[in-house]
């Protein structure tokens, strides 16, 4: 995306050359960012599945945790991250957990600023009118894998997407990642493992091909490097699913840059 004339603010042109696709903005929209990155505080909410949580490693091993730690390296002062992953929800759960307060036990547990001595309560709904809101969301390859039809499982994130927009916060969407044999197929849902890839790579293709609110201000396209199950360098090859270390830092670096570029 190029300046804009009338808010005067622009995202970073490298974005699109790393894998990551802006979304197109309105002028008002851009103008409240604008206003938002003059107070230098961000809280960043990652809202997920097991992948967000960080299963099969250590919490600090998490992609949340590794990029609060890219936040805090490289100096940036005032970003905040959060961890509200819980293993196993698709993009429904999510949604109905969003109209829930999010101060609850559950998210408390998963918060991994209580890991840094930060504050847990208070900080996250209503969203601060003061403070650049960012909302960190994956969850789409669960709806897959329990049988949603891809135009399904858009139509699920799209209803998610839009409570964060109403809540003034932008939304960084995570592309599905594929999933080897091991996850365990068919899944309850009955897809195979050829069916929830073909569906992966569908529902990939349009999140890259429709720029839109609907789904999001950014993309984080973990898929683009992250393409191979049986590559053991990013996937734990005891499910196929899961990440190790270096997997989980890829999430983590691929939404620092988003994040830093919007800054």
């Amino acid at each position: 995306m190029g300046n804009n004339a009338t808010g005067g603010f622009a995202l970073s042109g490298k974005l699109k050359a790393c894998g990551f696709h802006p979304m197109a903005l309105s002028d008002s929209q851009l103008l409240g960012i604008a206003r938002n990155l003059n107070y230098k505080i961000v809280n960043v909410r990652c809202y997920g599945d097991s992948l967000t949580t960080g299963n099969d490693v250590a919490t600090s091993e998490s992609y949340p945790a590794q990029l609060q730690a890219l936040f805090d390296a490289s100096g940036s002062s005032g970003y905040y991250t959060y961890n509200f992953g819980v293993g196993g929800t698709g993009t429904p759960e999510i949604y109905d957990r969003l109209s829930q307060a999010v101060s609850s036990s559950e998210y408390a547990s998963n918060n991994i600023l209580t890991d840094f001595g930060l504050p847990v309560q208070g900080e996250l709904v209503p969203s601060d009118p003061g403070r650049l809101n960012v909302a960190v969301i994956d969850g789409i390859g669960n709806d897959l894998y329990y049988g949603a039809s891809v135009s399904q499982a858009l139509a699920n994130y799209a209803a998610l997407v839009k409570t964060h927009a109403l809540n003034n916060e932008l939304v960084i969407t995570g592309t599905v990642l594929p999933r080897g044999a091991a996850a365990g197929f068919p899944s309850p849902g009955g897809v195979t493992q050829t069916q929830f890839n073909a569906n992966a790579s569908a529902v990939n293709a349009i999140l890259r091909a429709n720029p839109g609110q609907q789904y999001g201000t950014a993309i984080a396209d973990d898929a683009l490097i992250m393409n191979d199950p049986t590559n053991g360098t990013y996937f734990n090859q005891g499910d196929q699913v899961h990440l190790t270390i270096a997997g989980y830092g890829v999430m983590a670096s691929n939404r620092q840059s988003i994040i830093l570029g919007w800054n």
